[in-house]
């Protein structure tokens, strides 16, 4: 059973590339402004949904001793990643024991960020507890999957940056009795790029659909998930009735498709 959190910590610290990278995955370039951090035994962990209800992440990392345990309520993510993005200390000084203030610096004390606290209700991007458990049974509901390997993405990214279109289209659909899993990107009136994910998708096979993807939150996601050779990211999914999973090295995240066609 998890330990319940502690209020503050006192001359403690804190791995910066990791608390980076997990608020760097949240914040998605600035699509959710804000988050709830939940530390503890060192473990940080994010559970958040944006504004929208189209992106539900879940991020989990070490970050510090087992001793360190925090609740915080980050209401500016882009101000603490530019701080943590200027330095290059593997460790810095971790102070939460001011009331609402949270005081990140390094250990020499010469550079330091005194950072205003939200309280953790008033974060609108917090999930609740009892909607928490729902992320392992949705993974579980995924039927079909597929690595994302490094070229994919580059040139998904690539796609994007081209033409300016919401609509993305997951598309099964059978050829020459072969499923080919396929994204198309942009407008079939217009301009349209397609990435053929696999010639033959023998899980999919005799299934033909559509699953519609807002292009702007692929992309940031697809920016900003994790991955190396030896675990390349997921891409899963069901049917258009359930969110699209992509699941990297730390992070889960899933994708609510569009009920309307974007075109």
């Amino acid at each position: 059973m998890s330990r319940k959190l502690k209020r503050e910590n006192r001359g403690d610290t804190i791995d910066r590339e990791n608390l980076l990278r997990i608020l760097r995955q949240c914040h998605l370039g600035g699509a959710l402004a804000e988050c709830v951090l939940e530390i503890d035994g060192g473990d940080a962990s994010v559970k958040l949904i944006d504004i929208t209800n189209t992106i539900t992440i879940s991020s989990k990392i070490k970050v510090g001793s087992d001793s360190l345990d925090a609740e915080l309520g980050l209401g500016n993510l882009d101000i603490i990643i530019k701080f943590l993005s200027s330095l290059d200390d593997k460790k810095l000084s971790f102070d939460n024991k001011k009331d609402h203030i949270l005081e990140l610096g390094r250990k020499d004390k010469k550079r330091k960020l005194m950072y205003l606290l939200t309280r953790p209700e008033l974060i609108v991007t917090r999930i609740e507890k009892e909607y928490k458990s729902k992320f392992k049974s949705l993974e579980k509901e995924m039927e079909y999957s597929i690595e994302l390997d490094e070229k994919v993405i580059r040139d998904l990214l690539s796609y994007v940056g081209t033409i300016k279109e919401k609509g993305m289209v997951l598309r099964v659909v059978e050829v020459k009795g072969k499923n080919v899993l396929s994204i198309i990107y942009g407008n079939p009136n217009e301009h349209q790029f397609e990435v053929i994910l696999d010639k033959n998708f023998k899980d999919a096979e005799g299934e033909e659909f559509d699953i519609y993807l807002n292009s702007e939150f692929i992309a940031k996601i697809l920016g900003a998930v994790e991955y190396d050779e030896d675990e390349m990211p997921t891409l899963a999914f069901s049917d258009s009735e359930l969110p699209v999973m992509i699941k990297g090295k730390n992070t889960v995240y899933f994708i609510t498709p569009i009920t309307e066609v974007p075109f």
